[in-house]
Formats: C-alpha cells, structure tokens, sequence
C-alpha cells in the first residue's frame, strides 16, 4: 500500500484540536502553579476531574498529533532535534529557577524522541510502506500501549485483574528513566518515558496513514474555529512561553493582593 498522495491536503481539525488542548495545559499549568508555587489551596486541583481526565486527555492528545502528524514531515530526525532539544531547555531552565520542580524527561524530551526515532526507522526502510496494515498497527500499538502503561511504576499488564507481572527491580536504574524504567530516587514534575507513550505515539503515527492520504472524512479537513487553528500550529512555542508568563502574571497578582491587603 503507498502512503503518499499527489496533493495532501492539511487537517486543519488537528492544529484545531491542537490549539484546543494548548488552552487546557494553560488552565491546567496555572491550577498546578497556584498550588505548588503559590501555596493556594484549590481543592479542584487534585479532582477527578483535573487528574483522571484533564491530564491524561491533554497529554494522550499531544502525543497521538504528534504521532499523526509525523506522517506530513519531511524530516522527523531534524523535528525531533529541535523539540527535543526545547525538552532539554526546559531542563536548564527548571534546574536553575525551581530544582525542587525540574522536568527530567517530559513531554517535550519524549515527542522530540519519538520523532527522531521514526526518523531513524523511516530512513532504515528507505521510504518503503509500512508491512502492516493501518487498522493492525492501531491495534497492535494500541493493545501494547495498555499492557506497558505500567512499566514506569514497575508492572507488566492490566492492574486489577489476574493479568499483572511485577518486573524484576534490577530493571530501575537512573539511567533507564528515560525508557520508563525509573529507579526510586528518580523525580520529575514532567514525566513521559518512552514506555509506554512511544506506543501511543505509534497509534498516532498509523492513524497519520489515514490523514495523509486524504482518506479522512472531509470534516477533517475542513476550518472550524480558525483562532484555535492559530494556536495549535504555535503550539510548541506557547508551550516553551507560557510557563514563564504564567508565573510572572500570577506574581504580579499575588504582590498586588498583598499591597492592598497591607493598605
């Protein structure tokens, strides 16, 4: 099967979806800066609501575009670089202003590796199509992803059920966290190895199949809300700003509060 097509087409939906999930991280990033640098007491933080649904759909969101949208670039490896290589600024920068809250390897490290990877494998084949089919690679990566969403906490399988392995502890060493064998000392405030997200970046990246091949119903390609199309293809540059604008804003905020409260 060729996965090439005469004309592609952009989908605007997913730098909509991106811009989208851009917004979420902000509201999330500031509930996260209140609480932990502000000292706040915002109850809704530690919800449900915000860590068993916001969080997970921001950052399954961001990997599975990434994924897709892999398909349409003509070098993964120098893409990759470069995001990984705005992970690694936000490395310096959270190790010089807030060690306590440093960022090892987050999602930025992880999407600039998993581009590069692609890269190196896509380089490897020659450009030649992929041996499975889109629905099989969706269902292997997919099922894959499930049974190694584990791993960084040191188990193989579904948790819950009769289908759980505890890994050996010999596998954790600090210089395995970054594929999603973190040894107990290990601490990041952002935190996607490559177990078991490189899985679901796959997932992405056979669904990009679709994409790039204009195979896509054409809601998918079609505008909808342009001001977050704006946003999703900015994406990784108000990723790289918004923190430091985040900060600045609620300091100013909090100094004026204590200037008028001392009035």
């Amino acid at each position: 099967m060729a996965y090439y097509h005469t004309k592609i087409r952009r989908a605007h939906f997913l730098d909509e979806l991106r811009g989208f999930v851009v917004l979420l991280m902000i509201i999330f990033h500031g509930a996260y800066d209140l609480v932990y640098l502000f000292g706040v007491r915002f109850e809704l933080f530690f919800s449900p609501l915000f860590q068993n649904y916001l969080q997970p759909f921001i950052a399954c969101n961001f990997i599975l575009i990434a994924g897709i949208v892999s398909r349409y670039s003509r070098n993964n490896i120098k893409r990759g670089a470069l995001v990984f290589g705005c992970g690694m600024l936000m490395t310096i920068g959270t190790y010089i202003f807030m060690p306590a809250l440093i960022i090892r390897f987050g999602v930025l490290h992880l999407l600039g590796a998993c581009m590069m990877l692609y890269g190196i494998i896509t380089h490897l084949k020659h450009g030649r199509p992929d041996k499975l089919s889109v629905f099989a690679g969706v269902l292997i990566f997919g099922a894959l992803f499930i049974m190694l969403r584990g791993v960084p906490s040191g188990y193989l399988g579904l948790i819950g059920t009769a289908f759980v392995v505890r890994l050996p502890h010999f596998l954790y060493q600090p210089w395995l966290a970054p594929f999603g064998f973190p040894n107990i000392g290990f601490n990041s405030s952002d935190y996607f190895p490559l177990i078991p997200w490189f899985m679901l970046f796959s997932v992405g990246n056979f669904l990009g199949v679709l994409f790039h091949q204009n195979a896509m119903p054409e809601f998918f390609y079609r505008h909808h809300v342009r001001f977050l199309g704006k946003i999703g293809q900015h994406s990784l540059l108000i990723y790289l700003l918004h923190q430091p604008l985040l900060y600045g804003l609620l300091f100013v905020v909090f100094k004026l509060m204590s200037v008028l409260n001392a009035n």
